[in-house]
């Protein structure tokens, strides 16, 4: 969510309303659900409604013009349930007329504008009475909305659209109402450029779109090229350029200029860093209902040098309250993170709840994955996955990652690699490197290690560490490519130092091993102990190991990473454990215990273990 901060600060504020905290939540004012919404089917709260006109018309629904209707061609719109008022005028003549419509139900009804009935009914008789002395004079039918009155209409839905998350509605709209002129619907192509929702991700497109709503006087669509031109997207990075753009649009009262204009005071982008000024900047934007630069007011307070966490706290309230949904997700994430105390998993599930319904889909993703590991609530593997329906089905792939995770975690390797596919085609670096996984592996369709090896490589050049660890294993063990210990190590290297954990534990056992490096347990134990500490039991079990068997033996550290191996789900951690009550290595011999252990590790499907436990027998 926070990777996505700056460019969520092109989109449009989500006036979404706001609604109090529960009583016990105290300040603020977030809705906290009492039930979170179950994957059942609801009863409908609209129909469809046939629109029909026996002229060619404008037409207009509850007062919002709705565009041009072709004599005796339908037109099929999605209406709330309710009473609707209808009206229409004649595109080459004075005829208007006006119904009502009450809809109760969800079944289709037609609407038919007869402009010519109308039209007759309200022509005079063959010997017309004389008219009252004090009768009106006529009023002059209004003029029909031009072209670029169209324009402007079909882009503010394009909006709507977009800020509701319906982007297929928001692309078709705003790519019309861009064509007739409204520099605002260019702007909103731009954005679903931008983030690849619902046309393939062109940040080029995006700026040659941002470019033409500037040109045209659309200051959110300067301050969207000057995001670009800050990050190189693209276009050809230029700061001062970024940095000039988006100071214009702040002048010309743009806030999301305001807030990019922060951005780069905070980072030092061009201009010499100024915390203090990007908070005074965040803060205008902010108070001027940029709910992103409250939610970047928050980021400032809870990771930044001047660190106030209940700051932070007050303006994520502040934010989501403002319909700032990037707001609610940094509350959950701070609930979370145990920054406050103990980790609260309650609240930030509330928090994601409220983000999500608010259509942040990034936000859904959170949420699943509460449910997914049963922190906050019950485990719920069917309503993790109706929130990653929530996210996929708009476009964030990392919902579509999560879905195809939850099939393998429920052992279904082929409902898991349509998902990854999916996210793959999309353009998700997790997505190829999973899916060049169950390529690799032969799970739920073909095995092919070729294949592997691409989709691995391709997530690996794009920046992903664990898809370098991947491929650095297949370089190791020769799948689908010739072994090449050298290569390998560099790989591991190089993701580890960025973060796989999986990569250190592997550069390990190649130190451990001499494989492509010179011998060196020292290194190889390093590197052990820094997977281990990252959460990467095998580097807690390969440690443990090491300690028992190799000298200088360390039988109490050995025991403790053992434990900690099996206790992590490492059965490999349980039986060597084994191994040392079963052999009284730096323990008391205990058979029993080393029973059990060998037990436990055989139930976990460690092959090695179950031999033992059949020798005991």
């Amino acid at each position: 969510m926070r990777l996505i901060a700056i460019w969520m600060a092109l989109c449009f504020t989500v006036g979404m309303g706001t609604a109090a905290f529960a009583a016990q939540q105290g300040n603020g004012n977030i809705l906290w659900p009492t039930e979170p919404p179950k994957p059942v089917h609801k009863a409908p709260a609209s129909a469809s409604l046939l629109v029909l006109c026996d002229l060619d018309c404008f037409w207009n629904l509850d007062g919002e013009p709705k565009g041009r209707l072709t004599a005796g061609q339908p037109l099929k719109v999605r209406v709330d349930l309710g009473e609707h008022l209808l009206s229409a005028q004649a595109a080459d003549g004075p005829e208007k007329v006006q119904i009502e419509v009450k809809l109760t139900d969800s079944s289709q009804k037609i609407a038919r504008l007869e402009l010519l009935a109308e039209s007759k009914r309200r022509e005079p008789a063959t010997e017309a009475p004389k008219p009252s002395p004090a009768a009106p004079s006529p009023v002059a039918a209004p003029e029909p909305p031009t072209q670029r009155d169209r324009a402007e209409s079909e882009a503010k839905r394009a909006q709507a659209f977009y800020d509701q998350s319906h982007y297929a509605e928001a692309k078709a709209l705003a790519q019309e109402a861009c064509n007739n002129g409204s520099m605002a619907g260019c702007r909103t192509l731009g954005l679903l450029s931008l983030y690849g929702f619902s046309v393939p991700q062109d940040y080029a497109q995006a700026a040659t779109l941002f470019r033409k709503a500037c040109d045209g006087g659309d200051l959110r669509g300067c301050n969207g090229l000057g995001v670009l031109y800050q990050q190189g997207s693209g276009v050809v990075q230029d700061l001062k350029k970024g940095f000039e753009l988006s100071l214009n649009a702040c002048e010309g009262g743009e806030m999301h200029g305001c807030n990019h204009e922060a951005y780069m005071y905070q980072k030092g982008l061009f201009v010499v860093q100024n915390i203090a000024l990007a908070q005074l900047l965040y803060q205008r934007a902010c108070d001027g209902g940029m709910s992103d630069s409250c939610a970047n007011l928050g980021l400032l307070y809870e990771d930044g040098t001047d660190k106030d966490l209940s700051k932070a706290q007050s303006f994520y309230r502040r934010a989501c309250d403002g319909g700032g949904s990037s707001g609610c997700a940094d509350l959950g994430l701070l609930f979370a993170s145990g920054k406050l105390g103990t980790p609260d998993f309650v609240r930030a599930r509330f928090a994601y709840q409220k983000a999500c319904s608010d259509v942040d889909v990034f936000a859904c993703v959170y949420l699943g994955a509460l449910y997914q590991a049963g922190k906050g609530v019950q485990p719920d593997a069917a309503q993790a996955a109706v929130y990653y329906h929530m996210s996929c089905d708009k476009g964030v792939m990392n919902g579509c990652d999560a879905l195809g995770d939850l099939a393998l975690e429920g052992d279904d390797p082929p409902q898991a690699r349509p998902w990854f596919q999916k996210s793959c085609d999309a353009g998700s670096v997790i997505g190829c490197d999973r899916l060049g996984y169950l390529y690799q592996e032969g799970l739920g369709g073909d095995k092919d290690a070729s294949k592997a090896l691409q989709l691995f490589q391709k997530s690996c050049d794009a920046g992903l560490p664990n898809a370098c660890n991947n491929l650095g294993l297949a370089y190791a063990d020769g799948k689908g490519v010739n072994v090449d210990e050298q290569k390998a190590f560099d790989l591991f290297q190089s993701a580890c130092e960025r973060g796989s954990v999986q990569a250190c534990n592997n550069l390990g056992t190649l130190y451990a091993d001499g494989g492509g490096v010179t011998r060196d347990q020292s290194l190889a134990n390093a590197n052990y102990l820094k997977a281990c500490d990252g959460g990467e039991m095998q580097g807690c079990a390969n440690l443990g190991w090491t300690f028992a068997h190799r000298s200088p033996y360390n039988y109490p550290q050995a025991s403790v990473l053992l434990q900690k191996a099996c206790d992590g789900g490492k059965m490999k951690g349980c039986s060597d454990l084994a191994e040392m009550y079963d052999l009284g290595l730096g323990l008391r011999r205990d058979s029993k215990r080393a029973r059990q252990l060998y037990q436990q590790a055989c139930s976990g499907h460690y092959a090695p273990a179950c031999a033992k436990v059949s020798g005991q027998r």
